[in-house]
This record gives C-alpha cells, sequence and structure tokens, in this order.
C-alpha cells in the first residue's frame, strides 16, 4: 500500500516540476543498504522504470523523493550532478530542497563552501553537513543535523524554500527533518494510525489527487491527518523500526 501510495504521489509531484527525478533510500538495520539514484527525467515516466520498481525488493523505513523544476540559469538539469537528491560523500546524509537561493547570498557562501554543481540547492547540504557550533540536544535527535540547518537560518535571508533531510547514524538510527521559510509550502500527511508512516508533500492536493485516482488503495482508510509545516520550525521524526 505505501508504495502504490508513494508511486502516485511521487507522478502527481510533477506539478512542482518536469526538469527531472530522484530519490535517496535507506534499508532497515544497521548494515541496511543505501539506494540513490537521479536523472534527467519527468516523474511521470521515472515511476514506470526497474530503477524504482527495483524499490519494492528492500526493506525501506525511509525515502525522499524529488521532482525538479530547475530555476533557470542554475544548473542544466541535463547535467545530472546538477539534480536532487544532494548526497554528503559517505551518502549518509541526503538533502531535496524547492525554491531558490538568492544569487547574492549564494556567491558568498560559495566562498564559504566547496560545492560540485551549478544548482544553488547543494549549499543547503554543504551547510547543514558542516555547522559552524554544536549544540547538544537529547540523544532523539541528531545535534549535529539540526545545528547545521540554523545555521541555513541564518545564511539564508532572502531565499526561498522548502527542505527535507534524511539522515542515517552510525547505529542504525534514521532521521527525517523538514522545515521551510515563509515562500515555500510544505506539507505532512499523518498516516501512522493506518499505516505506521509519514508523508511529506508541497501541496494537500497532490495527496488528495494521488489517493482518489490509485485504484490499487481502494480499500485504504482515511484516518489521517494532513499538517502544514509552520514556517522558521524544524520537524524531526526519528524512525528505526
Amino acid at each position: 500500500i505505501s508504495f502504490h501510495i508513494l508511486s502516485k504521489l511521487f507522478e502527481k509531484s510533477e506539478t512542482r516540476g518536469i526538469d527531472a527525478s530522484g530519490f535517496y533510500g535507506l534499508e532497515k538495520g544497521i548494515d541496511g543498504v543505501v539506494l540513490y539514484h537521479k536523472e534527467p527525467t519527468r516523474s511521470k515516466e521515472f515511476v514506470k522504470k526497474e530503477v524504482w520498481k527495483n524499490l519494492t525488493k528492500f526493506n525501506l523505513n525511509l525515502l525522499l523523493c524529488h521532482s525538479r523544476g530547475a530555476s533557470k540559469g542554475v544548473g542544466e538539469p541535463s547535467n545530472n550532478i546538477n539534480n536532487h537528491p544532494f548526497i554528503s560523500d559517505d551518502k549518509s546524509l541526503a538533502l531535496i530542497h524547492n525554491g531558490r537561493v538568492d544569487d547574492c547570498e549564494y556567491q558568498v557562501l560559495k566562498q564559504k563552501y566547496s560545492v560540485k554543481s551549478n544548482c544553488d540547492s547543494e549549499i543547503l547540504l554543504r551547510i547543514v553537513e558542516n555547522p559552524q557550533s554544536s549544540e547538544e540536544f537529547d540523544d532523539e535527535y541528531p545535534s549535529e543535523i539540526i545545528s547545521g540547518i540554523k545555521d541555513v537560518y541564518s545564511f539564508i535571508n532572502e531565499g526561498h524554500m522548502a527542505v527535507a533531510v534524511g539522515k542515517r547514524g552510525i547505529r542504525g538510527e534514521r532521521w527525517l527533518l523538514l522545515f521551510r521559510n515563509a515562500h515555500r509550502p510544505l506539507w505532512v500527511v499523518d498516516t501512522r494510525e493506518s499505516l505506521g508512516q509519514i508523508f511529506f508533500i508541497s501541496e494537500p492536493t497532490i495527496w488528495e489527487e494521488s489517493i482518489r485516482e490509485s485504484g490499487a488503495i481502494k480499500g485504504f482508510s482515511k484516518s489521517h491527518k494532513l499538517i502544514e509545516v509552520p514556517e522558521n520550525q524544524i520537524w524531526c521524526f526519528r524512525v528505526d523500526e
């Protein structure tokens, strides 16, 4: 059921961008594999490919998906390095971003952080993975990542952003972190009562159309909640099961 819902959500997210599609997935367990793929293909076609269908062979507990609408002059999608998700060198951290970083801020930040692509979104990952200061939180939260997200808010004042971050811990922990500012929407669909899962989307209509059109999930319970992530808050979900 979850995969059918996710496939339909990914297809419908094409309304947010048709230039590229990609995912970052984490399998359960301390030795679980990392699954990562992106390409300059619209999501409606991407979900028909074997690289997407093969995800059903793995027992995943975290999956980030992104449909990119490339901003003009900010990383041609034909060069796949510019597409989302962006990941750390050790693949333990991934980030997807809807919006745009102000060019003046971006040029300044490029002098501070090393980037590999021409897409402005990558700079957000580099900020998150290299926090300027460390703040200790309860073990339920990835302190270093939260400190990095706080730096994003310190450095990005004019940009537009709705961001999802996936983090793999060294002991098998998994975290999903969501945040946005006033210029981009971000919603959570809480299906923990019926499916034991959390989904996140850009707009409620993507969820509503997906549920309505997916014949494979006709019996799916409607006991779920749609919640808009408040601007300038960090929402953190820990997933170990």
